[in-house]
């Protein structure tokens, strides 16, 4: 099989017209724009126009309008302007929805630290417009717990439905719950659990009534490195909720609809590898499970073939890592079967050329052409007795097995490091790949991943270079890179979109790219169903 190129992800951003900035407010954070079509043919969005991310002087709650489809706006009022410096109502991201009626619903919560427990009073408020956003009522306590609160929908039984996350006594993780009102959004009733247990953080839950009826959420897990989001299903209008599901990626503040042939189209910030805001499309009940992500910095050289298997080159320091769903935690079992060779570019038969790093375990495995060594994520423990001499310019089968707080490393059989795990390690990325900045050569043949944990399901994943496909093939195929986040600081991807024909949605999100530190502004994207429908493009060499 001849080599294969890494392809790179498909990217707007790389398309001449495709990204824009939609609204800046200079020497401003403007953050969390979320966007609805009005009856008379405008497109309205709210964001909040803020000092910086966490705001401590002026906040607007900002509409801004665009008769041409997203692609130039104009300002269209203040719904709410509080100024935090003198102690005044911190709000933080609102939302907006347009109901069959006509009518308009701006939510937004109120400072996440004052209304974010259950033992806390509720903080989300609500603003009505009947006249398509030119004048508001004022604002209104709901009395919904929590924050973060997804924008009103409207349910198959009439019912308006709104979803919101806290933390709960009981686990004191964050539960991802909704509220319904049967009088229009006057009242609204007891939570009602969608997720939460003793292991994720689930929050900021994105909420859609499917053209059959089902309501479906998909979910952040804000425990992150690599936790996917998380999907759950109601058949009675949310009375009743599945248990989370895996989501086909990773990650925060999702926002989904479907398109006309029944597919769903999510928007989120990237949490599964290199940072940026994503889009997926695809029929989510029958692709749920977790995928194999990627990290890319710095321009590695990297190509899959039969023979020399995935190989990783990077002749300057770069970053390539591939991710793999982490263990529940440091009781889970874990399996971790590679066959590996590494060469260096220093000559030093020291330098790190590859590794193998697994979360809660507290292994970090490093690959050096004159050996491994066995150390933790903090980098504790690297010593003689954790140390084993080997030509690793050889292929080699590594073997690394954690059961029962017992710890071991195999060099093609030979039982060669171990330790006692008494205590959790670190909560770091699960992946295998280069050291992060790292240079050097190192080539996989085939990797074998298993999990086995104590609440969440277990875990198995097999990749075989024969295949001739990249571990994060399906990423590649299916994802597509809206806009890129470079920043040293990067801050983006609370998205929001809405079709604009049958091929082409508006995207609208906030970044920081570019920006100087503290600063954002509004990002508009041209998406393309159609885009979907192309494969990754082959840098050329």
């Amino acid at each position: 099989m001849s080599s294969t190129t890494v392809p790179r992800m498909r990217s707007l951003d790389r398309i001449p017209g495709r990204t824009w900035t939609a609204w800046r407010s200079p020497g401003r954070f403007t953050k969390n724009p979320d966007v609805v079509a009005l009856p008379d043919g405008r497109l309205l969005a709210v964001y909040a126009d803020v000092d910086k991310h966490w705001a401590e002087g002026i906040i607007e709650l900002t509409l801004i309008q665009s008769v041409d489809s997203g692609r130039t706006w104009a300002h269209a009022g203040v719904v709410a302007r509080s100024d935090r410096s003198r102690r005044e109502p911190h709000w933080v991201t609102p939302r907006i929805s347009c109901l069959s009626t006509g009518r308009l619903a701006i939510t937004c919560d109120l400072d996440d630290f004052e209304h974010s427990h259950e033992f806390q009073t509720p903080g989300i408020f609500l603003w009505w417009s009947d006249d398509l956003g030119k004048t508001w009522s004022d604002p209104v306590n709901t009395g919904v717990p929590g924050i973060e609160p997804d924008r009103i929908i409207e349910l198959p039984d009439g019912r308006l439905s709104m979803g919101s996350h806290m933390a709960v006594a009981s686990t004191q993780k964050l539960s991802e719950f909704i509220c319904r009102s049967a009088d229009g959004g006057r009242s609204w009733g007891p939570p009602v659990k969608v997720a939460g247990d003793n292991v994720h953080l689930y929050c900021e839950g994105a909420y859609l009534v499917l053209a059959d009826g089902t309501l479906v959420c998909v979910l952040r897990d804000n425990l992150h490195q690599n936790y996917p989001s998380r999907v759950c299903f109601s058949f009675d209008c949310g009375d009743t909720w599945t248990g989370p599901r895996d989501a086909p990626f990773s990650g925060d503040r999702p926002f989904i609809g479907q398109i006309p042939d029944g597919r769903i189209l999510a928007t989120y910030r990237h949490m599964g590898g290199t940072r940026g805001t994503h889009a997926w499309l695809g029929h989510l009940q029958h692709e749920l499970g977790y995928r194999v992500s990627s990290v890319h910095r710095h321009g590695a050289s990297v190509a899959v073939t039969a023979h020399d298997g995935l190989r990783i080159h990077q002749r300057s320091p770069a970053t390539t890592q591939y991710n793999l769903l982490p263990p529940e935690s440091y009781r889970s079992a874990v399996l971790f079967h590679a066959r590996v060779r590494v060469e260096g570019v220093t000559g030093s038969d020291s330098e790190v050329c590859a590794v193998i790093q697994l979360a809660h375990v507290g292994v970090r495995l490093r690959i050096m052409p004159g050996g491994v060594s066995l150390g933790d994520p903090d980098l504790h423990h690297v010593a003689v007795d954790r140390t084993w001499e080997a030509n690793m310019t050889e292929w080699h089968d590594i073997r690394i097995r954690h059961d029962s707080g017992l710890v071991r490393v195999w060099i093609d059989g030979v039982d060669v490091l171990r330790y006692r795990l008494v205590l959790p390690g670190p909560f770091v990325p699960t992946f295998f790949g280069s050291e992060t900045d790292g240079t050097g050569t190192s080539q996989w043949q085939h990797v074998t991943y298993d999990v086995r944990n104590q609440s969440d399901p277990d875990w198995s994943w097999i990749w075989d270079a024969r295949s001739g496909l990249f571990p994060d093939q399906y990423s590649l195929d299916r994802m597509i890179e809206l806009h890129p986040n470079t920043h040293r600081n990067p801050d983006n991807g609370y998205s929001s979109w809405l079709p604009i024909n049958d091929d082409q949605v508006l995207v609208l999100d906030y970044t920081n790219e570019g920006d100087p530190l503290g600063q954002s502004h509004v990002i508009g994207c041209d998406l393309r169903i159609s885009d979907f429908d192309q494969r990754s493009a082959t840098p050329p060499a």
